[in-house]
C-alpha cells in the first residue's frame, strides 16, 4: 500500500486507478513497498536498467547506478517514494499533485 498525495478528482473513494512511477525513482533496498525478481539486467555503463518482475504478477523498469552488483534471479526489495509517483483515474487522466505550502 503507498499513499500518494493527490488531489481526488473525479475518482471515487475504492475506485481503480494505476499507479505511475518513472524508473530512476525506483531504489533498490533492504525493505520497500514491493518485491520481485530482477530477471532482465541492462548493463550500460552508467546506468543500469533491472526488468523486474514482482509478487502481484506485474513488471516494473528500475534504473539504477551503472555499478550496481544486484545478481539476476535472485528476490530484491523495491523502494518508492509516494512523492515521485503519479496516479491515473480510470480515464486515464492524471490525479494533480498535492502540494505543501510553507
Amino acid at each position: 500500500t503507498i499513499t500518494v498525495p493527490v488531489a481526488a478528482g473525479t475518482a471515487q473513494r475504492g475506485a481503480n486507478v494505476t499507479l505511475g512511477i518513472r524508473p530512476e525513482h525506483i531504489r533498490i533496498g533492504q525493505s520497500g513497498q514491493f518485491e520481485g525478481e530482477a530477471i532482465i539486467a541492462e548493463r550500460l555503463g552508467g546506468l543500469t536498467i533491472f526488468h523486474v518482475d514482482t509478487a502481484s504478477e506485474t513488471s516494473l523498469v528500475v534504473q539504477t547506478d551503472g555499478a550496481d552488483p544486484t545478481p539476476l534471479h535472485t528476490r530484491i526489495s523495491l523502494q518508492i517514494d509516494p512523492a515521485n509517483c503519479y496516479l491515473f483515474d480510470v480515464d486515464g487522466k492524471s490525479l494533480a499533485k498535492l502540494t505543501r505550502l510553507n
